[in-house]
């Protein structure tokens, strides 16, 4: 036989196999709704045969199991909705965009916090309160840059101007050294009292007041002595702000 002849006897052949061959989908499916909504009690059963026809779906590669495979990079142009669960071969995409190294994150659980998303993890600023870097303030120009108390002891220096009143002391008038007053000349007479034994001034026969000689201005010098009294202890004082604890895990790797 010519070969020519064959080739197209064979390609014809092909061409029947492959067209009854794609027919058999539609027609197994309408068979099937059909029998089943005779057969079936529950209306939900008719599509049971049509579900069962086929293994899935794939796209770039050869369908391996009941699922919707895809073989090639996707890329999607319109907002996909999932009513089931997704699962990922691979979370290194997810981690590395969300979680890079150095990030930092927050949990109140340690459960597997050192292997979060197949990372690196190692516990982070414990006790510490994270502060923003700040390139103009030399206490916080560096990341992972440390300081700070919990407590502070004030000293004179940190308290504000202030005075006390004095509670308790005395008051000494430095002595003066003996000396007299002299009266005005002509003002003042002494004599003796009939029958006693005192002296007497007389103001040339006058009652009223007199005044002694100007003795001159001066001054006496006084010392102050005592304390205003102790005040405190010098206990330190809570430097803490209020808070919530949790864990932070920096991903080294």
């Amino acid at each position: 036989m010519d070969d020519t002849v064959t080739v197209r006897r064979n390609i014809t052949v092909l061409t029947a196999a492959q067209a009854l061959g794609g027919s058999s989908a539609p027609i197994v499916m309408s068979l099937g709704g059909l029998v089943g909504q005779q057969l079936a009690d529950n209306p939900a059963w008719v599509t049971l045969p049509v579900s069962l026809f086929g293994l899935g779906l794939a796209i770039g590669k050869i369908c391996e199991q009941n699922k919707f495979e895809v073989g090639w990079e996707s890329e999607f142009h319109e907002d996909v909705t999932f009513d089931g669960d997704v699962s990922f071969s691979s979370l290194a995409w997810l981690r590395d965009a969300i979680f890079p190294v150095g990030s930092i994150r927050m949990t109140t659980s340690t459960a597997g916090a050192t292997t979060f998303l197949g990372g690196t993890w190692v516990l982070w600023g414990a006790g510490k309160v994270p502060v923003g870097v700040d390139a103009n303030d030399t206490d916080f120009n560096t990341v992972e840059k440390t300081g700070g108390a919990k407590t502070v002891t004030l000293t004179a220096a940190n308290m504000p101007s202030h005075n006390h009143a004095l509670s308790s002391g005395t008051v000494t008038v430095t002595e003066a050294a003996a000396h007299t007053h002299q009266a005005a000349s002509g003002t003042y007479k002494v004599g003796s009292g009939s029958g006693s034994n005192y002296k007497y001034f007389t103001n040339n026969g006058s009652t009223g007041p007199a005044t002694t000689g100007s003795g001159g201005g001066h001054t006496h010098t006084a010392t102050l002595s005592g304390n205003t009294g102790n005040k405190g202890n010098g206990t330190a004082h809570s430097n803490v702000q209020p808070y919530i604890t949790c864990y932070f895990y920096k991903r080294t790797a």
